[in-house]
């Protein structure tokens, strides 16, 4: 994978982060976002997101790229970037999960914050919770 494909993400989670210390919630530009994602980030849903992030995390930054994870089904032609984040408030390792088409580097769903350096991982872990608690 070459160096630009890994700045995408982290170009936009850095935006997205820095939006939210602005608290601007203007619509992303210089980005390829699916549309899919673009109806999930509206300046309402932006900005409960970034008050949900604040009172948690507090200040956050994005630290670096530990991990890329494909998913195993061959239609599926996304990669999932994991980054470790700092965190104001949280001293326990946080990681920013965000998907990535590889064709022309389209952002998509997942855009999820965990303690989980996987993503898959974290959401297996949490779909096993789920079962075992609506039995």
């Amino acid at each position: 994978m070459d160096a630009e494909r890994k700045e995408v993400p982290r170009k936009f989670a850095e935006a997205y982060l820095e939006k939210c210390a602005k608290k601007d919630y203007t619509p992303f530009e210089g980005f390829n976002i699916s549309k899919k994602f673009e109806r999930v980030i509206t300046a309402d849903s932006l900005r409960k997101s970034c008050a949900w992030i604040e009172k948690k995390y507090g200040t956050v930054r994005v630290k670096e790229l530990v991990s890329v994870h494909t998913y195993s089904r061959p239609a599926d032609f996304m990669d999932i970037f994991n980054f470790k984040l700092e965190t104001e408030k949280s001293k326990e390792p946080r990681f920013l999960h965000i998907g990535v088409y590889r064709d022309k580097n389209f952002i998509d769903v997942p855009f999820y914050f965990d303690g989980n350096e996987n993503y898959l991982a974290a959401r297996q872990k949490k779909y096993r919770q789920y079962k075992k608690k609506n039995k």
